[in-house]
């Protein structure tokens, strides 16, 4: 995606923390991004201070393995408070199945909850775990509490404990929101 000038300087929220894929599309926009812990306290932390929020439209809640929250059930209590003003698609940062060196048979995966259709790739029968965000799930599998992750290849990286196993590059599509009411700009045009 090309960066927007006008976009540039203009304060983002998105979710955290470093390295997940949503800090990585807001900084291909802005200069000014804030980290939030999920997608709905970035909405709402751009409701509340009248700034941009970016949302991917595959993000999904996952509570003792139930579908609790999405996207869809995001944009929609905010409606008449939040509009999408772009809507683009781009490439994940490339993604990868990893493991423990140690750990000769797994038994845990970790994962974010939009990456769940990749744990099929799998040849084991694993306990599935989820966590809102890659960059958590391949530090618990660093840390020794789970044997398997699906995160970011940059990410899994950075740790020596650690082995890719696989790894894939798919397309996410992405929702940036504006305050209903926002206030336009000196040329009397929204500032997106």
């Amino acid at each position: 995606m090309l960066v927007d000038k006008e976009l540039i300087d203009t304060p983002i929220a998105t979710l955290g923390p470093s390295g997940t894929d949503a800090e990585h599309v807001a900084r291909s926009l802005s200069n000014r991004v804030i980290l939030c812990e999920s997608f709905n306290e970035s909405m709402e932390y751009s409701y509340q201070n009248n700034v941009l929020a970016l949302i991917c439209c595959g993000y999904i809640d996952i509570k003792n393995g139930v579908s609790v929250d999405g996207w869809v059930d995001l944009n929609f209590r905010y409606l008449n408070k939040m509009e999408i003003v772009k809507t683009f698609d781009m490439p994940t940062k490339p993604i990868c199945i990893a493991k423990r060196f140690d750990c000769i048979h797994p038994k845990t995966l970790v994962l974010h909850p939009a990456t769940k259709v990749f744990a099929d790739k799998i040849p084991y029968n694993l306990e599935t775990h989820y966590v809102n965000n890659k960059p958590t799930a391949v530090k618990l599998v660093d840390d020794g509490k789970y044997d398997m992750c699906i995160g970011s290849l940059d990410v899994v990286q950075k740790y020596n404990h650690l082995e890719v196993l696989e790894t894939f590059q798919p397309k996410m599509i992405w929702a940036l929101y504006q305050r209903c009411d926002r206030k336009e700009n000196e040329n009397g045009r929204s500032r997106v």
